[in-house]
């Protein structure tokens, strides 16, 4: 070969190669795990009906009951498009279930995640939340034992690329203590032992100490006891509330109530409970437990309750004060 014809070669090799390079990559990138899973989820308004209709063909999706004709959907339940959601089940004895699906509609992605809650032992009993995601943060690999999830846990979900694919709310991930630095193996896999997930899933977990993972909003409801669907604003009801003198002074009564209820004989109020795990959550603060006591001690000024005395008594015992 001349020294022209090799220079030729050369020049035609690094094309193809170019060529190549831009083909593979272009066909790696379409062939990634989970492609699209990771958002963005478009975001969905619905109205009351079609918050009634989710809720029903969760029941209906649970029960598996092929004697019951499935309820109709329309509107923006059957829109197309990539859609992810939370069902949640939870029951009367302060247990909840939670599962995720996704799939081609809303409709559909409620009735992969309520497939995967037919084998809930209390069936059905228990009332209903949805969790819809929308929107989507910039993926990014995080390193699990830093607890660096920048996470708004009242609003807000992640979806992990493992294997297989794994999605939690804000608030599981928390009450299974998995934020922050003392995040550990352990209680990782205690949180994919109550979701259900397979053993590969804890071994994915296990194998390395990072995971891509995208950050996702919510739009939330839960059913009430007598039927009513309420919207849930960073995991609380969304309620009107009156300021008449009687309407607050219900509203004292009942949260020193609930005060007086969660101390226990030894004084202590329960700090944290987790309804995932159906457990209290160790931690506890003194200068709280004062303040628990000063509103007690206020509402008792007023209604001389000898058993929320009682409780008081309790408390301050646990204080230890000279």
């Amino acid at each position: 070969f001349t020294k022209r014809s090799w220079s030729g070669w050369i020049i035609g090799i690094a094309c193809v190669s170019l060529a190549a390079g831009l083909l593979i990559g272009h066909l790696v990138r379409g062939r990634a795990p989970a492609p699209g899973y990771l958002g963005p989820y478009p975001r969905l308004t619905l109205d009351a009906k079609d918050k009634a209709a989710l809720v029903s063909l969760v029941r209906w999706a649970v029960n598996a009951d092929t004697n019951t004709a499935r309820p109709v959907l329309s509107g923006a339940v059957t829109a197309p498009g990539q859609r992810g959601v939370f069902v949640t089940l939870a029951f009367p004895d302060r247990r909840a279930q939670t599962a995720f699906g996704t799939g081609e509609s809303l409709g559909e992605a409620v009735l992969h995640a309520g497939s995967l809650l037919r084998s809930t032992p209390q069936g059905t009993n228990g009332l209903v939340r949805v969790d819809i995601i929308h929107g989507k943060r910039r993926a990014s690999v995080v390193k699990l034992e830093e607890g660096r999830w920048n996470l708004d846990t009242s609003r807000q979900a992640v979806l992990l690329e493992t294997r297989p694919r794994t999605a939690f709310l804000g608030q599981e991930l928390r009450d299974f203590a998995v934020l922050g630095k003392n995040y550990s193996a352990a209680q990782m896999n205690r949180l994919l032992c109550h979701r259900g997930f397979p053993v590969s899933a804890y071994r994915s977990f296990a194998a390395t100490n990072r995971v891509t993972m995208a950050t996702v909003d919510l739009d939330s409801f839960v059913e009430e006891s007598d039927g009513r669907i309420s919207a849930l604003v960073r995991g609380n009801r969304e309620t009107s509330c009156s300021t008449t003198p009687d309407a607050l002074l219900r509203s004292i009564e009942q949260g020193v109530s609930y005060l007086e209820r969660n101390c226990g004989v030894d004084g202590r109020f329960k700090y944290t409970y987790s309804p995932a795990r159906d457990s209290d959550v160790a931690g506890y603060n003194m200068l709280r437990h004062a303040g628990a006591i000063f509103a007690m001690i206020q509402l008792y000024e007023i209604r001389h309750d000898p058993e929320l005395l009682d409780a008081i008594r309790r408390a301050l015992d646990d204080l230890n004060l000279p």
